[in-house]
């Protein structure tokens, strides 16, 4: 006689694997060693801004993401509501908060019209 296997109820469960918003993706990524002291400070510190994700994908947060990922540590997830604007969220989440040069501001709001707008 054979049995079907069951689930092992004390597995813990798989965390989700979320992907970038293409959006977040307009922004430079940090260098090396800007992302290396980021991880530093995380695990020093612990993630002190929460990740946010817009459906299945994170829309601002992929460098702490990643960095809690490469850490082993469970990442603080902000879900947002589906009806919000992601144009505008980037826009005040990373276009206004970012060191960025004006050509890298006219870059990144150009792409923005190609993928958000």
């Amino acid at each position: 006689m054979s049995t079907t296997p069951q689930p092992d109820p004390n597995a813990a469960a798989k965390p989700i694997e979320y992907t970038d918003h293409p959006l977040a993706n307009i922004f430079p990524t940090l260098g090396k060693d800007e992302f290396e002291a980021l991880k530093a400070d995380i695990k020093a510190n612990g993630q002190r801004e929460p990740i946010s994700i817009f459906l299945t994908q994170v829309l601002d947060g992929r460098h702490r993401y990643r960095a809690c990922k490469e850490l082993e540590l469970e990442p603080k997830i902000t879900q947002l509501h589906h009806k919000t604007d992601p144009v505008a969220f980037v826009i005040s989440a990373n276009l206004r908060r970012r060191h960025l040069t004006t050509a890298q501001r006219a870059h990144c709001a150009a792409a923005m019209l190609g993928i958000g707008g």
